[in-house]
């Protein structure tokens, strides 16, 4: 298995090419981190967003259809001599074809995510996440990859608010899907148009009181009257996580799927809680899809839905998690809860989660090996993730020194990049649980 030091000798120069970044500084912090250790760096600007929130050096705007974009990308990495390219979102459409056009000649390709560890952690991985992931997938690798890695420090150490993060995400959404074609030829490729999907999240502002006052009745029955259910955090639809990495084109089939299961299998006394992402905007309706998929199976007073909620909380009491493959699983995991996925997760292993499908899982899930679970984290945190934050300034830092020294083998300078006054925070805690996803 390769290590994100092992790509380059130590001390070797080159030029790091960025793709498209996250909605903050990051990318920018990043390559001032490689301009810092005699690196070059290149931008492409591929939407209008890539602009609006890059400032770190030389940059070419594409502005041809994704038809033109594979002979750019390839006359990009010639001219450039490219010794490796960062990406964030590794199903782009754009990025896709860059990934298979570097993989074909041999150029690396990291891509940066949100951590599979979160909060405060961000992935690093070279060629691809979910099912295009190299991390191993049986115990016995990931055993011996573990020897020697010591314990990582998951402490939270970078919150940040949540309007940090909205405003970034918001404007960098809105940028791309507004900007006329005659400008930027830019497909923004999301599910919905940005203006319907924010649209969206103003209704669901209007409905917060009654959310509320629901989440609070579903909870207190549940905990209080010592409720014997199992928990489906759902994911949301926008995300490339479900439509990439699973066989779901749409969550309902999962949906339908799980419910009809529980009906059959689940034991009689037992409940079925969905719970929506925190970041829905509640345009599909889950639950009436629910209401009714329940209700066609005769269990409808069995299975409901609330749409926010303590998530440790819930995973705590539930019997079981089931989910497509969202980190979620990787929290219940490292709780010791059982955890089914139906989608491609880099978790899902022997040992970790349930192999024997979805009918089985209700009454006798398979056993988790916490010997393995500490394993999986120490590789997890020491391979393929940094300790830091897309948004806090000194979780940035950090994250951009640790990202160059692995790929580098050079020290960042500690005035490099800029420093910037540290945000205000919030409580780790409540982070934790609105960045738990997908």
């Amino acid at each position: 298995m390769r290590d994100l030091s092992d790509s380059f000798p130590p001390g070797k120069t080159g030029c790091a090419l960025f793709l498209q970044g996250p909605p903050s500084r990051f990318w920018s912090d990043l390559a001032r981190g490689f301009s810092a250790v005699g690196w070059r760096v290149e931008k492409i600007l591929i939407s209008p967003a890539d602009a609006l929130f890059w400032s770190a050096g030389p940059s070419t705007r594409f502005s041809g259809d994704l038809d033109e974009w594979r002979a750019f990308f390839q006359a990009r990495l010639r001219d450039n001599d490219v010794t490796c390219v960062f990406l964030y979102a590794d199903r782009l459409p754009h990025h896709r074809v860059a990934i298979n056009i570097c993989r074909r000649i041999g150029v690396p390709v990291y891509v940066i995510e949100n951590g599979y560890l979160r909060p405060d952690w961000i992935t690093c991985e070279q060629g691809g996440m979910g099912r295009y992931s190299e991390i191993p997938r049986s115990a016995d690798a990931i055993q011996a990859m573990a020897i020697g890695l010591p314990e990582p420090d998951l402490r939270p150490k970078y919150p940040h608010k949540f309007f940090q993060e909205a405003w970034r995400e918001v404007a960098f959404h809105l940028c791309n899907g507004l900007t006329p074609r005659r400008f930027w030829r830019y497909d923004h490729d999301r599910y919905y148009h940005p203006a319907y999907d924010y649209a969206q999240y103003l209704l669901k502002f209007l409905r917060a009181p009654w959310i509320d006052d629901h989440v609070k009745k579903s909870c207190t029955d549940l905990f209080m009257n010592d409720r014997a259910f199992y928990f489906a955090p759902l994911q949301m639809q926008t995300d490339y996580a479900v439509r990439e990495n699973s066989d779901y084109a749409h969550i309902r089939a999962m949906i339908k799927e799980v419910i009809a299961s529980f009906a059959r299998h689940a034991p009689k006394n037992s409940r079925l809680l969905f719970k929506s992402h925190p970041h829905d905007n509640g345009a599909e309706g889950w639950g009436r899809i629910i209401r009714r998929t329940a209700k066609r199976h005769r269990i409808g007073r069995r299975v409901c839905l609330i749409e926010s909620g303590p998530f440790g909380s819930l995973v705590a009491a539930s019997k079981g998690v089931i989910v497509i493959n969202s980190t979620s699983g990787l929290h219940a995991i490292r709780a010791f809860k059982p955890v089914i996925a139906l989608g491609d997760a880099v978790y899902d292993m022997p040992g970790l989660t349930h192999q024997s499908g979805l009918d089985s899982f209700w009454k006798k899930p398979d056993p988790i090996d916490m010997r393995l679970v500490e394993d999986f984290v120490r590789v997890l945190a020491h391979r393929y993730q940094v300790k830091g934050s897309f948004f806090n300034p000194r979780g940035r830092r950090r994250a951009v020194r640790a990202i160059v020294e692995r790929i580098t083998g050079k020290i960042v300078p500690s005035d490099s990049p800029r420093r910037t006054p540290i945000a205000a925070t919030e409580p780790a805690m409540a982070q934790s649980e609105r960045q738990l996803a997908s």
